[in-house]
C-alpha cells in the first residue's frame, strides 16, 4: 500500500498499455524495473514486438479500427501533415473531416 494511502482513493482507469516496437533499450529497462511496480499496474504493460503484433492487438482490438501502419491494421490511415491541414483550412473542423473522411473511403475502395 501506498504510504499515503492514495491508491486507496483513485481508481484503476487504465485497461493496457502497449508499447509497439519499443527500442531494445526500453524493454531491458522495463524488464529490469517491473518487478518494483505494482502488480496489478504491471500487468497492464505489454511491450509488442512488429512479429507478435496481429496475435497481440487482435486480441483486444478489432483489426479495421487500427491503421495500416501497425502491423496487421487495415483501418485508414490519418498523417499528421493531414492534421496540420485541418488547423490551416478555411472550413470548419467538421466539414474538413468529412471531406478527408470521404477522401480516404474513396481511395480505399479504388
Amino acid at each position: 500500500m501506498h504510504p499515503l494511502g492514495i491508491q486507496n482513493h483513485y481508481v484503476e482507469r487504465l485497461h493496457k498499455l502497449y508499447f509497439y516496437n519499443a527500442p531494445t533499450l526500453f524493454v531491458t529497462t522495463w524488464k529490469l524495473l517491473a518487478p518494483f511496480v505494482d502488480p496489478v499496474t504491471r500487468a497492464k504493460v505489454e511491450c509488442v514486438a512488429p512479429s507478435q503484433a496481429q496475435d497481440c492487438f487482435s486480441r483486444s482490438f478489432n483489426m479495421d479500427q487500427l491503421p495500416g501502419f501497425v502491423e496487421g491494421g487495415t483501418g485508414p490511415t490519418m498523417l499528421i501533415t493531414d492534421l496540420n491541414l485541418c488547423r490551416s483550412n478555411s472550413l470548419g473542423d467538421v466539414e474538413l473531416l468529412t471531406a478527408k473522411a470521404q477522401q480516404l473511403q474513396g481511395l480505399q475502395a479504388g
